[in-house]
């Protein structure tokens, strides 16, 4: 079964750490929060991808697909998703959120709010659109 309320909880916990960034930028321990609320949700979405592939789409073929695929099944089966060039500009964005905060670089997530605050977006888009695909078998 898939739980969009463990997502949307998620996506909840991503907001707060975007307001808190944006009040106290250069904290490291706000940074980290807001990366580990950044990973949680971009790691919660491709399961929940794969899952919604492998329960109603795809059946279990979908468990051996890569991400880059399951991007392009969900596009083809009208889950409303990141294009595949945008998952892999969060992914990179993750990365480097990562390396600055283990590095202690001392740079500011302020240039990155834009990009959080679409994949927010991006990520609620996707969690209407499950909801109302699991609306619809009911």
């Amino acid at each position: 079964m898939i739980d969009i309320d463990n997502f949307r909880r998620a996506i909840q916990w991503l907001r707060r750490g975007l307001a808190e960034a944006q009040h106290e930028p250069v904290n490291p321990v706000v940074q980290l929060s807001l990366l580990q609320s950044f990973e949680v949700t971009y790691n919660l979405a491709e399961e929940l991808l794969r899952q919604v592939c492998v329960e109603s789409v795809l059946g279990s073929d979908a468990t051996f697909l890569s991400t880059r695929e399951l991007i392009w099944q969900a596009s083809e089966e009208g889950l409303m998703f990141a294009t595949r060039k945008e998952w892999a500009q969060y992914g990179l964005a993750l990365e480097s959120m990562r390396d600055a905060c283990i590095l202690s670089t001392g740079e500011s997530v302020k240039e990155s709010f834009q990009l959080f605050s679409q994949f927010v977006q991006v990520l609620d888009s996707f969690a209407d659109s499950l909801q109302e695909r699991l609306a619809s078998h009911v």
